[in-house]
């Protein structure tokens, strides 16, 4: 599960994309590697996309660890630069993402011919950093216990 804060937050996602890679991008040189994350909101189905490209934006080794780390811009307002790892998430709450290797050091769209294949999937948590809401049982709510908003 991904914990990403919005409002212009800067998150740093790990993920373990170098065991996943096919066997044909094993021959040919990292530079060459890139990854299309896809994020969908789970209520309204709302896609957004943002590239991640070894050695600009991805860092690791696959003879150190399969572990990469990737910068993740989240934005709420504004015109996302998915090139440069801005995405927007206006929508608090879950979504699921995906991350296709890809061909391409350009495309943001998950429909292009470039897209080959689905390495990674699961679930994302947007939230805003604003505390949660507490809730506080009413002292005199025998038999039941009532619930309630202070």
């Amino acid at each position: 599960m991904l914990y990403l804060r919005n409002n212009n937050h800067s998150n740093v996602v790990y993920t373990n994309l170098f065991e996943r890679l096919p066997s044909t991008a094993l021959a040919s040189t990292p530079v060459a590697w890139s990854w299309l994350m896809v994020f969908t909101n789970d209520f309204t189905k709302e896609s957004a996309t943002v590239i991640q490209i070894m050695d600009v934006s991805v860092f690791g080794s696959p003879s150190d660890s399969n572990m990469v780390k990737m910068p993740l811009l989240v934005i709420n307002s504004g015109t996302p630069n998915g090139l440069l790892q801005q995405i927007k998430l206006i929508d608090k709450g879950y979504y699921t993402y995906q991350i296709f290797y890809q061909g391409s050091l350009t495309n943001l769209d998950v429909t292009n011919v470039t897209v080959k294949d689905l390495v990674q999937t699961g679930k994302a948590l947007i939230y805003d950093g604003i505390t949660e809401v507490e809730f506080k049982a009413q002292t005199d709510g025998t038999p039941n216990n009532f619930i309630y908003v202070p």
